[in-house]
C-alpha cells in the first residue's frame, strides 16, 4: 500500500468529472466490466473509513481487488480498483451501492458481514506467517507499506482501516498473486 501523497495524474484514470458525479454525502459507483481489466470506480466525499468500507462491501460481495489507485482533490475523492470476481456471477450493484452507504454511514456492521462469509471458504492449513514493512525511499511523493500474508477474505479492509486508525490515507494499493502463502 502507498500511504501519503495524491496519485499522478497519468494514474487516476478519471472518465467522469466527480464534481458532476457527487453531491454534498452522496456517491457514484461506476463498474466497467469487460472480463479483461475490470475496474470499479467510486467517487465520494472523502472521509476516513471510505477505502476500508468500500473494500469490505467488495470483499463482501465476492470481488476480489487487485489494485486500488485513490486520490483525493478538496473534499472529493476518487477510487479506482481493479477487481476480478471470485464467482461467475455478476454483482447486484444497486446492492452494492446500497451495501456501501450503509457502511460508509455505519449502519452495516461489515466486521461480521466479512467474518460470516469467510466462514464459507475452506481454511489454509499452516499458513505462512504475516510480514509487514516500511519501504524506504521506494518513493519521493509517499511512505511504502509492504505487507505480506495469505489471502483472506476482507483482508484489504482490514488493513486499510488500522492504516485510517492511524490517521494515514492509502493513495495505491497493488495485490500481486503471488500463491496461496502470501
Amino acid at each position: 500500500a502507498v500511504v501519503g501523497a495524491g496519485v499522478p495524474e497519468e494514474r487516476r484514470g478519471l472518465r467522469a468529472s466527480p464534481r458532476s458525479l457527487t453531491t454534498a454525502g452522496e456517491f457514484a459507483v461506476v463498474p466497467e466490466l469487460d472480463g479483461v481489466t475490470d475496474t470499479v470506480t467510486v467517487i465520494y466525499q472523502d472521509a476516513p473509513g471510505v477505502l476500508a468500507s468500500l473494500a469490505g462491501v467488495l470483499a463482501l460481495h465476492r470481488i476480489d481487488i487487485r489494485s486500488l489507485d485513490a486520490f483525493t482533490e478538496g473534499a472529493i475523492g476518487l477510487a479506482t480498483a481493479r477487481t476480478a470476481l471470485r464467482d461467475v456471477s455478476k454483482p447486484d450493484w444497486v446492492l452494492v451501492r446500497e451495501d456501501l452507504r450503509k457502511a460508509i454511514e455505519g449502519n452495516l456492521d461489515l466486521g461480521a458481514a466479512l467474518a460470516a462469509r469467510a466462514a464459507a471458504y475452506p481454511k489454509a492449513i499452516a499458513p505462512a506467517p504475516a510480514s509487514v514493512k516500511w519501504v524506504d525511499g521506494a518513493s519521493v511523493r509517499a511512505s511504502v507499506l509492504g505487507v505480506r500474508c495469505p489471502d483472506a477474505v476482507g483482508l484489504l479492509c482490514r488493513t486499510a482501516s488500522s492504516v485510517e486508525d492511524a490517521l494515514l490515507a492509502v493513495s495505491h494499493h497493488f495485490c500481486p498473486p503471488v500463491g496461496p502463502d502470501g
